[in-house]
């Protein structure tokens, strides 16, 4: 699927959309076997319909240039404060082994680490397969159930680091560093990083 198509597919407000990628290869699979295994479970028992978008290194560039200019014209948007937090911490995610985007429609509902996210659709698809726990998509609604699963992997094993690089204002004095190969002036940004200490979602795997 193009980045074109994927923007058609996030026009439909009735389908959530799982949209993900990341540099390991073996995560990338798994996960997607993962979801097709959720998905196909899902749509037998609820009218919850679910896809999904593999961000591959084809269109990477042009998907996080969309995510950037999504979060710079959202930041400032009060009435967007959730919406905005999800992609940040996806931005925070992008140079992770794997990361996920959940949406339903154009509405980003949530977005977190890939083994994290992976970990949530594994004790997902086992709970309802074992029917141990009672899932009822009737009563409740796909996206609030996969973030209480979602916080309960995180309680459970900790966050991941969230790393989050910007380009550096205009108006900040920032000296200028030439590049050892090409001799080019070298683009600034500033780096933000959070691995959580002294909070309970500190990593304890």
């Amino acid at each position: 699927m193009s980045c074109v198509l994927l923007i058609k597919q996030i026009k439909d407000e009735k389908r959530y959309i799982f949209i993900y990628g990341g540099r390991d290869e073996a995560w990338t699979k798994k996960f997607q076997e993962t979801l097709k295994s959720v998905e196909h479970l899902i749509t037998r028992r609820s009218e919850t319909k679910i896809i999904w978008f593999c961000v591959e290194k084809t269109v990477s560039s042009q998907f996080w240039s969309g995510v950037e200019k999504w979060y710079s014209d959202t930041e400032d948007n009060g009435k967007l404060e959730r919406e905005i937090k999800q992609i940040q911490t996806l931005l925070s995610y992008k140079n992770q082994e794997g990361w996920v985007l959940l949406c339903k429609g154009p509405r980003a509902v949530m977005s977190g680490h890939g083994q994290t996210v992976l970990e949530v659709l594994e004790e997902f698809k086992s709970d309802w397969e074992t029917e141990s726990v009672k899932i009822d998509l009737k009563s409740s609604t796909f996206e609030k159930v996969f973030e209480e699963y979602h916080t309960k992997i995180i309680n459970k094993n900790g966050a991941h680091c969230c790393q989050l690089q910007i380009e550096a204002s205009n108006g900040e004095q920032v000296k200028e560093k030439k590049c050892t190969v090409c001799s080019a002036t070298m683009k600034v940004k500033i780096a933000y990083e959070c691995c959580h200490e002294g909070t309970p979602v500190a990593a304890h795997r």
